[in-house]
């Protein structure tokens, strides 16, 4: 029973210890506190910005990624979930306190429960598991705002072509006026495209 039990519990530690490692690690990927100065590393999501007609809208938006973090996460945390814990029955529960008192207990449903039941318990990973449900949500204003900047070109989609044309012409413009819309537009289309095509916004 001491062998079974000893080996019990350095698999529950084994995989307690994977669990803490994975989770941490994509807390700490997600993390965007880099020191000042020092190159960014490479952005863990690529969103790409598309026009539905309305308005600039990112794809996949904040809170699809928020929910894939939320999948991945859960996924981490869930692969013990098919490993059986063998000392539920084999072993009584007075000596299963007496060999581990630190061993929590099984809660799980099925006649002898899975290790997952244990490592879900876990104070650490739980709070790693509630940091990472918000991890992205802190982002959010700051791509609400570089959305914002595309808002001085939304005349652009949102204006009816034909009633501009037809009020600009109304206005019986000169060859001058034609001359001074085309460079307008010609210096809007330099404009547009001197913008990074790429813009990293945290991690």
């Amino acid at each position: 029973i001491k062998v079974k039990a000893h080996y019990n519990y350095s698999m529950y530690q084994a995989l307690l210890n994977a669990t803490k490692r994975s989770l941490r690690a994509m807390k700490l990927r997600l993390s965007s506190n880099y020191r000042d100065g020092a190159t960014a590393p490479p952005a863990f999501f690529e969103v790409d910005l598309q026009l539905d007609g309305v308005d600039v809208r990112m794809v996949p938006s904040v809170d699809e990624i928020q929910a894939a973090i939320n999948g991945g996460a859960i996924a981490v945390l869930k692969c013990s979930k098919r490993i059986e814990a063998w000392d539920t029955v084999t072993i009584p529960k007075n000596v299963q306190l007496l060999l581990n008192p630190n061993l929590p207990p099984v809660q799980g449903t099925g006649s002898q429960g899975t290790f997952y039941d244990r490592v879900a318990q876990d104070k650490e990973i739980l709070k790693v598991i509630l940091l990472l449900t918000g991890s992205v949500q802190s982002t959010k204003n700051q791509c609400n705002e570089y959305l914002k900047k595309f808002n001085i070109y939304e005349w652009c989609w949102k204006d009816d072509t034909a009633k501009e044309y037809k009020k600009f012409k109304a206005g019986e413009p000169t060859l001058d006026d034609f001359e001074m819309k085309l460079k307008y537009f010609v210096n809007l289309d330099k404009e547009v495209s001197a913008w990074a095509p790429q813009h990293q916004i945290s991690a």
